[in-house]
């Protein structure tokens, strides 16, 4: 036998050029499939192991109920005996996918059901499907070689059939360029033991050194492949194995910490990306960076609804329309429509529901929009109410107000304030007004199903559930309203607020658990309100539809500035939304952890740009504005609010940074303007007076 030359060794980088100088003479050029044509998103146990999970799923449909790392387990156990059965009959230690499920099932105590086996092959099979891609670079090179003439094939050591490997092979676009493949389930051999690779020689009638083969592992691909003459290049490479070493390791940890599952979801869907493109642009790596928490949250959302027994959500405006379409692609792509909630958009607002909600028109009546927006002048509070100026007018000059636009600074000794709110007349007309209002929104909650359940959720970005407890308060006395489940994002409690049957849950942040770490995302709010609201106007009130007396429709703001915020850079915010909610989609399947177990990965990606936002950052957000439809109406920036003078020369030298502090804190992201001045380690400087702050709040 002739004697093997040296081996080759090289990187994916230069395979073409090592190809082209080693592939003279040889009529057939081998690859070995996994980790050479195809490269892995995840280790190969780990689809093992979500095969398990499904497997453990699909049991309980039938009444059993097994942990699914028994069941993994079970397959270990079945796999040796696969192996040393093969081997006894005279092959090699292999199994077949094909033999295995029908048996995995019985050893889980499982019915004898072929559909059941063969949809456990199936989804075995898809998690292969998307956790492959083409090696980059590989393309080229088989197309290069099928240019000279050459042939090709592949050879590999796998449980899966031939059939489903060229499958993957023509799902990664590869397939074309291959004559012939080898698998060593189809034939009871391994490249390992050198059989596979004498069964190759024998088919492709090939004496050793006509045959050159490609591949990355040296036990299986070089060694048995060279003790038969065969003459190979050995593929090292340090990027390769440095992804895959990172992998595992991220893999191994989420396996054994449930903490970790949110870090190796977040690789996964970062490794050759389909829908996601790779840009420099500030707002589209914005967008990349708020799509997961957004995805996460709506995850928690069908989680929680199981869990609460909701079997309706309203997805509240603006930010619920966002939402509500994650909802609906992310229920279909976890096969989960039969047991979701039906959802549906409500359009709703604090303005629209504020005056429905109150029992009385008084200073205690107004307290919840008082204490929020004090110094209130009548014509602002009259339109926060829907309450029409020109009605009311008449009323509060007979009452002593000698303009609207005064601010009321201390309603409780305002005495023209006072006299306006014990007018008979005011009263009755408000009532009128609130009822009418009640009414319409009543008939709009009817229409999207409100009252049709025990219990609904209300899915909304946050912060303190306002709209919410409208909605409670206004229906509180009808004896079908049923209880309801706020579901936020953030939710920053008010214990005030709190009425029977009516319940708040927050995911990423909640002021209730008492974590300060999680409280950061209150500390730039608005990043998250922006790029979830929809782009049209806010609710101003409920209005019987054109010839449907009995059916009313949401009557909408159409102001142009509103309409100006989604257009330009805010566009590409949006648009990698999407773009990740795409790559999301098409990889579900083979993500693991529930929204619980992604939550601190997530929360730890939006900590970094909430605290220590880079300058590009900071730019680009404090460029937006916000239209202001409730307590106040003006555009609301972002900029800087203050006076440099007043902090600089405003007192003593000593205060200056006490009184920089105190500007910073009436900031809306103090984090953002810290770092628009540059100032070396000021962020971390105000991070850690904010920690020293928080520790002081501790219990203990």
């Amino acid at each position: 036998m002739r004697a093997a030359s040296a081996t080759a060794t090289t990187d994916f980088a230069r395979l073409g050029a090592t190809l082209t100088r080693l592939a003279r003479g040889k009529r057939v050029i081998g690859f070995d499939v996994f980790d050479t044509l195809l490269r892995r998103r995840v280790p190969p146990e780990y689809v093992k192991d979500r095969a398990a999970r499904f497997v453990a799923d699909r049991l309980a449909r039938h009444g059993v109920e097994s942990d699914w790392s028994f069941v993994r387990h079970q397959r270990r156990e079945l796999e040796g005996e696969l192996c040393a059965e093969n081997a006894r009959a005279g092959g090699d230690e292999e199994f077949r996918l094909r033999e295995l499920a029908p048996r995995w099932v019985a050893a889980c105590g499982g019915p004898a059901c072929e559909e059941l086996a063969q949809s456990i092959v199936a989804h075995e099979l898809e998690l292969e499907r998307l956790a492959t891609y083409p090696t980059p670079g590989v393309a080229q090179v088989l197309a290069q070689l099928r240019q000279r003439g050459q042939r090709l094939i592949f050879v590999t050591d796998i449980y899966l059939s031939g059939d489903d490997v060229w499958r993957l092979l023509r799902e990664a676009g590869l397939a074309d360029s291959i004559d012939a493949g080898y698998c060593s389930s189809d034939f009871g051999r391994t490249k390992r033991s050198g059989r596979l690779f004498a069964h190759v020689l024998e088919q492709e009638r090939l004496a050793p050194h006509e045959l050159l083969f490609v591949g990355d592992n040296p036990h299986s691909d070089v060694d048995p492949a060279r003790r038969l003459g065969i003459d190979v290049i050995h593929v090292v490479d340090a990027h390769e194995i440095q992804r895959r070493a990172g992998l595992q390791l991220v893999s191994d940890l989420a396996r054994r910490n449930r903490f970790w599952s949110g870090t190796l979801a977040r690789r996964i869907l970062a490794d050759s990306p389909r829908h996601v493109r790779a840009s420099d642009c500030t707002e589209y790596q914005l967008g990349l960076r708020l799509a997961p928490a957004f995805i996460a949250f709506v995850r928690w959302v069908i989680d929680q609804a199981k869990a609460l027994g909701l079997n309706r959500l309203l997805f509240a405006s603006r930010e619920g329309l966002t939402f509500l379409r994650m909802y609906r692609r992310i229920v279909r792509a976890l096969d989960c429509a039969a047991d979701a909630p039906s959802a549906a958009y409500f359009a709703a607002s604090r303005r629209a529901t504020f005056l429905p909600s109150l029992d009385e028109l008084s200073v205690r009546g107004l307290h919840r929009l008082l204490r929020q927006y004090d110094r209130q002048p009548l014509a602002r509070l009259l339109k926060n109410l829907n309450l029409p100026a020109e009605e009311f007018a008449p009323l509060a000059q007979r009452a002593g107000f000698a303009s609207l636009d005064d601010p009321i600074v201390d309603p409780e000794s305002h005495a023209a304030f006072q006299a306006f709110l014990a007018d008979p007349q005011v009263q009755w007309r408000f009532a009128a007004h609130r009822d009418a209002a009640r009414a319409r929104m009543a008939r709009y909650l009817e229409q999207q199903g409100f009252f049709d359940h025990d219990a609904v959720g209300l899915v909304d970005i946050g912060w303190k559930g306002s709209i919410q407890d409208n909605v409670v308060w206004a229906m509180r006395h009808r004896a079908d309203c049923p209880a309801v489940h706020g579901l936020y994002f953030g939710l920053y409690h008010v214990a005030e607020d709190d009425v029977p049957r009516s319940y708040k849950h927050g995911y990423m942040a909640d002021t209730r658990r008492g974590d300060w770490l999680e409280e950061v995302v209150f500390k730039n709010g608005p990043v998250f309100e922006m790029f979830s609201s929809a782009p049209h106007g806010g609710v101003l009130d409920y209005q019987p539809r054109r010839g449907q007396t009995d059916r009313v429709r949401p009557v909408l703001a159409d102001d142009q500035a509103e309409r100006q915020n989604f257009r330009g850079l805010a566009g590409q915010v949006f648009a990698a939304i999407d773009d990740y909610l795409r790559e999301y989609l098409a990889l579900a399947p083979l993500l693991d952890g529930s929204a619980a177990d992604w939550r601190a990965d997530v929360l730890d990606q939006l900590r970094r740009y909430i605290l220590y936002p880079t300058l590009a950052e900071a730019r680009s957000f404090l460029r937006y504005s916000h239209l202001e439809s409730f307590g106040v109406f003006h555009q609301t920036t972002y900029e800087f609010k203050g006076s440099w003078r007043a902090i600089l020369f405003g007192g003593s030298p000593l205060g200056i940074p006490r009184r920089f502090v105190q500007s910073l804190e009436r900031q809306f992201w103090p984090q953002g303007i810290l770092r628009r001045t540059r100032l070396p380690l000021v962020n971390l400087a105000y991070d850690l007076l904010e920690t020293r702050r928080a520790g002081r709040r501790l219990p203990g």
